[in-house]
């Protein structure tokens, strides 16, 4: 972690998680005298929060709940409240999209291998099979007698990186606000997980990739050096700048159809969604990707300011 003092009039740390460069700022009036104390204290809030979700819901950690969750496919188990509230959340998703938001769609992410190198495409029968294994609907989750319990069938594995970095961002926003107004702070604070950002209400200014697009929101225009003005509430941006496949010279984005196992067709190269938190911005950003070639239509249909780059 890496605290710098001041810098155009902003307090930022960084750090890394989430197989992320994550950043914090703080942006209003803060002491000008002992600056150090009051930022390390928050800076360990926030990054503390951020890393305990990482360490609890990673697929990647063998210790963590999501991998407890996993291995016991096949049998009830209990889940706590945090859990049961991401579930319900990404519920929401899958309802919302028509069962295409599918946090169970882990299979076809491991079959395709999504990073940078050049591979072959799976075969039809793996797709098919990896198809087996999908389908939120398969999953119950309730309550019992006071207690979250879940039901994952076998063969079948959870993967909550569409929703699990936005909700970090969310939570870490909450806890360092009532931070900051503990120690008698008037700020504004901005999370950054990677490019998915939960901020306070300020005018911030916001570097989104260019790729080549430009928006048709009055809020949201990308000037070339790739500013946009923030008001705050939630950012996310969902694309295949970080995670695709190159088949045979040319470039497979990672967003999935879950009825389909290939990648959606004629998907945007990017989407940039402003909602009112980062969670709320993750689903409709990813929700536009899915869309294929409909996601400016979604986007305008719900009233979203937005950036679509192809």
């Amino acid at each position: 972690m890496q605290n710098q003092a001041r810098s155009d009039g902003i307090c930022r740390v960084r750090f890394t998680a989430m197989a992320s460069d994550c950043e914090l700022l703080f942006a209003g009036t803060t002491p000008e005298e002992g600056t150090q104390p009051w930022l390390d204290s928050l800076a360990r809030v926030g990054t503390d929060e951020v890393r305990r979700i990482e360490v609890k819901f990673s697929r990647y950690l063998a210790d963590s709940e999501l991998s407890r969750i996993n291995a016991g496919a096949g049998a009830e188990l209990n889940i706590d409240a945090e859990t049961a509230g991401l579930l319900q959340f990404a519920a929401d998703c899958y309802r919302l999209s028509g069962g295409l938001f599918d946090i169970t769609v882990a299979p076809l992410q491991r079959l395709w291998g999504f990073g940078y190198s050049e591979t072959l495409p799976p075969t039809n029968a793996d797709i098919h099979a990896a198809l087996e294994r999908i389908g939120f609907e398969r999953l119950r989750i309730f309550e019992d007698q006071g207690s979250w319990r879940l039901f994952l069938p076998a063969g079948m594995s959870l993967d909550f990186g569409g929703i699990a970095k936005e909700y970090a961002a969310d939570r870490a926003l909450l806890l360092l606000e009532r931070q900051a107004r503990a120690l008698g702070l008037d700020v504004a604070v901005l999370v950054n997980l990677g490019g998915d950002i939960a901020a306070s209400r300020y005018p911030w200014r916001i570097g989104v990739e260019a790729i080549g697009a430009e928006s048709h929101s009055d809020m949201l225009k990308a000037a070339a050096s790739g500013l946009i003005e923030f008001p705050g509430g939630g950012l996310a941006t969902s694309g295949d700048t970080k995670r695709f496949v190159l088949v045979e010279g040319k470039r497979i984005g990672h967003i999935l159809s879950p009825k389909t196992g290939y990648p959606v067709p004629d998907a945007p190269r990017s989407v940039t969604v402003l909602a009112p938190s980062a969670s709320a911005a993750g689903m409709l950003s990813t929700m536009a990707m899915l869309k294929g070639e409909g996601a400016e239509a979604f986007l305008g249909g719900e009233g979203l300011v937005h950036l679509v780059q192809r």
